[in-house]
């Protein structure tokens, strides 16, 4: 299903929404080779528990035609089997606005006159889908011209209870400071990492701490249920 939205300053934005099969094929096309699987608390599929919807929105110069930049999301909304399926999903949304909203932003540095568009991918890792938590980590991908692209690493964990995203202070009952001491020294860094530096997301049974940029620190896991 395609959608005309309009014109934002010159570039003309098409946006294409696909099933949860199209974005399956995506990931197995772009996830770099992630090999964590899509787990849930039960061995359910995640269709069991909602949809994947991927996103796409491409941006063009507007005298050329020729496209200047395009970007991909795939985003995760539960079904009516929750409780709190509105709060859920209000909540997804507003983080996947604050993405979006980034991305449309890298379309203004897109001028074209490039072989390549730019382009920004952003790929989810189901890791945890319950009655309690879901969990989400995310790959975000982004050309921006140069050698190579930019590639980091967000988590997302929903208690779903509230409908509210919970850090890992509030699971873990320690302070940030503690939490951000330990996981540190057993990545072992010279100095403590900041949440900027360091996210995490939930299995079903441990905390998975990881540095957002690839390939400088292992991840570290503790048991938290």
């Amino acid at each position: 299903m395609i959608h005309i939205a309009g014109q934002i300053k010159n570039k003309r934005i098409m946006r294409i929404a696909m099933t949860c099969v199209a974005v399956a094929a995506i990931t197995t096309l772009v996830s770099c080779g992630d090999d964590k699987p899509n787990e849930t608390e039960t061995g359910k599929s995640s269709e069991d528990y909602g949809e994947i919807v991927a996103l796409r929105e491409e941006f063009t110069d507007e005298k050329t035609g020729e496209l200047t930049y395009y970007y991909e999301m795939e985003n995760f909304y539960v079904n009516d089997s929750f409780e709190n399926a509105d709060k859920i999903n209000d909540t997804l949304q507003k983080i996947y606005d604050t993405y979006e909203l980034s991305y449309r932003e890298n379309a203004e540095a897109a001028s074209g006159g490039f072989d390549t568009p730019y382009d920004s991918w952003h790929l989810l890792n189901l890791t945890l889908v319950g009655e309690d938590y879901i969990s989400i980590e995310y790959n975000n991908i982004s050309y921006m011209g140069g050698a190579h692209p930019y590639s980091y690493f967000d988590g997302i964990t929903i208690d779903c209870k509230t409908g509210q995203e919970i850090t890992a202070t509030e699971l873990l009952g320690k302070s940030s400071d503690e939490i951000l001491r330990q996981v540190s020294d057993e990545m072992g860094m010279d100095t403590v990492a900041s949440w900027d530096e360091v996210d995490f997301y939930l299995t079903d049974s441990t905390i998975v701490f990881f540095y957002r940029m690839p390939n400088y620190w292992e991840d570290v896991v503790w048991e938290w249920r």
